[in-house]
């Protein structure tokens, strides 16, 4: 029974090489995960993986896992003992042919791995390999023999070749196959035959299956009738739960599609294709439509579907809509008048979420005719759209509108009286938001980059549970206008405008949390503006801001968090020293990060007493700091603390040694057995060695003691690696 560690979240300044000096005292690890490393990494880690790979070579399991890694050393080969292989979001670029000498290898995956072109020659070696993702990667095609991995339960992806061994035909014999697979460039299927070869049909154990032609290589425009055979002889098995079908050219659907027997599938995506769809799916829940040329009623007879996308520029006759309707977006340039027309000719009950966006043409909204169960109402790049404010609807609790409505100025919320939240961004000629009835239930208000709006008095007053407010890139609004304090309020989102800040504290005494970004201050934040209530404070991409003042935040005493992300001018800290309320600073892409990672003199004692301090991605108090802070604040003597960090380390050598003693036993045992396999007749002199050996084994467990409490030990070093042995 080899030892096994673990390595895990090894942050971006970890020194690699005390990593790789790790790997020499645990050369019989069997598990290597896991390493998530930021990319701006300081360290030149070229030739890691290949002292990584020759010192592990009892690996099972490895993962490289968004390493900086663009290639694999030969060496992989060499590790014949691996089943799990992970080089997901890497950059590598071409894998050696020695992977396939893996023969153990079960797992695979290449997620998002998008300059990696093509697998391995060899891949077909491989047979023993169940599970392949390569989801995210720019494969141009498959490698030939694919057919002979007849374990694979899981391939995610099958891109169809020319050449007779990476035809769609290998899929045939890939029976067990599971989940979902993706099938591209399907144009590379010459007749009906080659598909029926993928028996699709017999896979039961595929749910989705995704068919796609690429339009931009595509070579049988015009036979239109050849697409639908071969779309006929992909029939897949009546299990199906989902259907996506990209770059159909054919005129009509293949009968399957509407057929009784696929009752499972509830959710189909279709896009860019030329065909009706079929009248009849009577199982569909779930249905979205992109970019139909041809399509004259889109949506078919499915009394079932709940959930409704159309996206596209093309225009279509939507005709009625499923009456079960939950959730309704539309997506186009001409879209949206004939949506409202099917709202106006169809009675939903169900309508909780509508979603119009990106429409060009004039649209009239009119208030009485939004389905009295409507809950949710995106409005989104409709600059012609208007809203005709006539009666009022008790269900909306969410409305939003973003970069629409060019012609209102004032926007009245009266016709919503139940709103719970509002998000308004982007609407350049909108002057004021008008509201002269009470929005009690009104909890979240986001108010983002609408210039010309200047007036929020009545809503102010129309709010009184209003509990997060966001302002931003609205200078124009006057926060000392509003009369009496919000008391309500607690999470401010705002720019750093002087104008609206110096009234944060008189106007909003019960805030807990803000966030401010992006105005021209260069010192912040000033005594008095802030309200004494407050547990969090974000700055965020104030690019001009330069000094930190302590005094601004000195009567903050139950400050707890600060982050700091994105000022990039930001340096120096004036002052005594930060809040002693703090328990986490964090610091993000700020010269004022650097120097708080080097301690600098003339900034390190002014947030020396933070318990957790966060600096691009590392953190720089360990655990054995808060440790030590928590004892001197219980007992007053670190010394304590020290001897008893110190015999816990002696406990963790003892263990470590004890735990080498046993291995070793068992390994004897193991050789024993498999010694007297021959001997099975004589038992009486097993049984007498066996318990010699069950003897010194006690013996073993003996020397753990206090250990049988601890079955795994973890060691935390300094910069968050964990050891497990």
């Amino acid at each position: 029974m080899a030892a096994e560690a673990v390595l895990s979240s090894v942050l971006s300044n970890y020194p690699i090489s005390k990593l790789l000096g790790v790997c020499d005292r645990v050369k019989h690890t069997r598990t290597f995960l896991e390493i998530n490393l930021e990319r701006e990494i300081p360290f030149n880690m070229e030739n890691a993986p290949c002292i990584l790979l020759s010192k592990l070579k009892y690996l099972r399991a490895l993962s490289f896992d968004c390493f900086p890694l663009e290639s694999l050393p030969d060496s992989i080969g060499e590790l014949i003992h691996l089943r799990y292989l992970d080089l997901s979001r890497t950059d590598i670029m071409t894998l050696p042919d020695t992977l396939c000498n893996l023969y153990n290898l079960q797992t695979l995956k290449l997620v998002l791995c998008k300059k990696l072109k093509a697998l391995p020659v060899g891949m077909k070696d491989l047979t023993n390999l169940r599970y392949l993702d390569i989801s995210g990667t720019g494969l141009h095609e498959m490698p030939e023999g694919m057919s002979k991995l007849t374990s694979l339960q899981v391939l995610s992806n099958y891109v169809v070749g020319k050449r007779e061994g990476n035809k769609i035909n290998e899929l045939g014999a890939l029976a067990n196959l599971h989940q979902t697979i993706w099938i591209d460039k399907l144009e590379n299927v010459v007749n009906s035959s080659e598909a029926l070869g993928a028996k699709m049909f017999d896979k039961d154990g595929i749910e989705c299956l995704v068919l796609e032609w690429s339009p931009d290589e595509y070579e049988n425009t015009d036979d239109s009738q050849i697409e639908r055979e071969i779309l006929e002889e992909l029939r897949p098995h009546s299990n199906l739960k989902q259907l996506q079908i990209w770059g159909y050219r054919g005129t009509t659907f293949p009968d399957w599609l509407g057929h009784c027997s696929y009752h499972s599938i509830t959710q189909i995506i279709l896009g860019d294709f030329f065909s009706d769809l079929p009248n009849q799916l009577p199982s569909l829940e779930d249905l979205t439509i992109h970019n139909c040329e041809q399509l004259s009623s889109c949506v078919p007879r499915a009394s079932g579907i709940t959930c409704l996308r159309i996206e596209g520029n093309k225009e279509v006759r939507i005709g009625e809509l499923p009456p079960l309707l939950d959730k309704l977006s539309i997506t186009g340039k001409h879209q949206a008048e004939s949506v409202m027309e099917a709202i106006a000719h169809t009675q939903l009950t169900c309508l909780r979420s509508l979603i119009i966006s990106n429409c060009s043409s004039h649209v009239l909204f009119a208030v009485s005719s939004i389905p009295a169960s409507l809950q949710e109402l995106t409005i989104s790049n409709c600059k012609k759209l208007e809203f005709e404010m006539e009666g009022q609807h008790h269900s909306l609790h969410y409305l939003t509108i973003r970069n629409s409505c060019d012609s209102v100025t004032s926007f009245s919320l009266d016709s919503f009286p139940n709103l719970v939240g509002v998000e308004i961004r982007e609407c350049e000629k909108m002057e004021s938001l008008v509201v002269s009835r009470s929005l009690s239930c009104l909890r979240s208000l986001e108010i983002n980059n609408c210039g010309s709006l200047k007036s929020l008095q009545t809503l102010w007053m129309a709010s009184p549970q209003l509990e997060y407010l966001s302002l931003r890139g609205c200078p124009e609004i006057d926060l000392s206008a509003i009369g009496d304090p919000q008391r309500s309020l607690r999470s401010l989102s705002i720019s750093y405008c002087e104008k609206q800040l110096s009234c944060v504290a008189s106007q909003f005494d019960g805030l807990t949390h803000i966030k401010g970004e992006n105005e021209s201050v260069k010192c912040l934040p000033k005594e008095g503006w802030l309200p004494a209530t407050l547990e969090s404070l974000t700055l965020d991409r104030i690019k001009s801001v330069e000094m930190l003042e302590c005094k601004g935040l000195a009567h903050l005493i139950s400050l707890q968090q600060l982050c700091i992300y994105e000022c990039y001018n930001l340096e120096n800290i004036d002052g005594e020293k930060l809040p002693a309320s703090l328990l986490r600073l964090s610091i993000s892409e700020s010269p004022l990060g650097k120097r708080c990672e080097m301690k600098d003199p003339q900034v390190w004692p002014k947030i020396s007493h933070i318990p957790a301090i966060q600096l691009f991605q590392q953190e720089i108090t360990s655990a054995v700091t808060i440790l030590l802070m928590k004892a001197t604040k219980q007992s007053g003597t670190i010394m304590d603390t020290i001897q008893e960090i110190q015999k816990w380390h002696d406990t963790v050598i003892d263990i470590e040694s004890s735990l080498n003693e046993l291995h070793q036993v068992l390994l004897d045992m193991t050789v024993l057995v498999q010694s007297q396999g021959k001997q099975l007749n004589d038992i009486e002199s097993h049984e007498s060695k066996a318990n010699s050996y069950v003897c010194r084994g006690s013996g073993s467990f003996s020397l753990q003691g206090s250990t049988r409490r601890i079955p795994e030990v973890h060691l935390h070093c300094h910069h968050n690696i964990d050891l497990l042995y």
